[in-house]
């Protein structure tokens, strides 16, 4: 009996250290992303600028020490990208995607000074994304056959099609690296900045390819845990 109240002490000591342990909390922010278009095909140019958008979520933070840390995350993405394909006559197809997706990032952490003072973090990690609707916005000079030489345009706006084979369709996964930097101030609240790169090729042709990527300015808040809690 002795002993098995001394292992019920030491499990509810234990979960009670874990739980000491687990940090999460809110963030939101703005990002610039890109969409880069790169088209193989012969007798066209092409070129990618970045267009304003927003993130909002959630982390947690699991630390492995007092300065090196776990932190996943679960975001909603929505971002907007601007593109244009220049044919030989320097006319062009003007693209405007605005892209909604679900993002799970993993970082892994390293934080100066210990818990309860202001600190940097520096993170490096991964991403994966998938595709949850959007939109893309095109003005075509070549949509009615032969009259973009005329300098005619019709400009269609129409659903992402996500792992379609047709104008409008991008890949619905996407996956990256990604590094970031932040500030904390003692009380959990947070600034970060950060920027991400995509790996994957979101084209839904094969002389396309479509390549993401996104810097971000959010802001969030730690809760959880205690905040005089310093582990051995």
């Amino acid at each position: 009996m002795k002993k098995l109240f001394l292992l019920a002490a030491t499990v509810f000591t234990l979960s009670q250290t874990a739980n000491a342990q687990l940090y999460f909390g809110p963030e939101i922010g703005a990002t610039m992303s890109q969409l880069s278009f790169q088209n193989d095909a012969a007798g066209f140019g092409t070129s990618s600028s970045s267009g304003l958008g927003v993130k909002i979520g959630g982390m947690l933070e699991v630390p492995f020490s007092n300065h090196w840390y776990f932190q996943p995350g679960l975001f909603w993405d929505m971002r907007t990208s601007n593109a244009s394909q220049t044919y030989l006559n320097n006319k062009a197809n003007d693209y405007t995607w605005r892209i909604n997706s679900i993002e799970l990032p993993v970082n892994f952490v390293l934080k100066t000074h210990q818990e309860g003072h202001h600190r940097l973090w520096f993170a490096v990690g991964g991403y994966a994304s998938y595709g949850m609707g959007g939109r893309l916005e095109n003005t075509d000079y070549n949509a009615v056959p032969y009259s973009y030489y005329a300098g005619e345009t019709i400009t269609l706006s129409n659903a992402i099609d996500y792992g379609g084979k047709n104008p409008s369709s991008l890949a619905r996964l996407d996956y990256g690296a990604q590094a970031n930097v932040a500030f904390e101030f003692p009380v959990g609240l947070f600034i970060r900045a950060g920027y991400s790169k995509g790996f994957a090729n979101r084209a839904p042709y094969s002389n396309l390819n479509y390549q993401s990527s996104s810097m971000s300015l959010t802001v969030g808040y730690i809760f959880g845990g205690n905040r005089n809690f310093i582990i051995p």
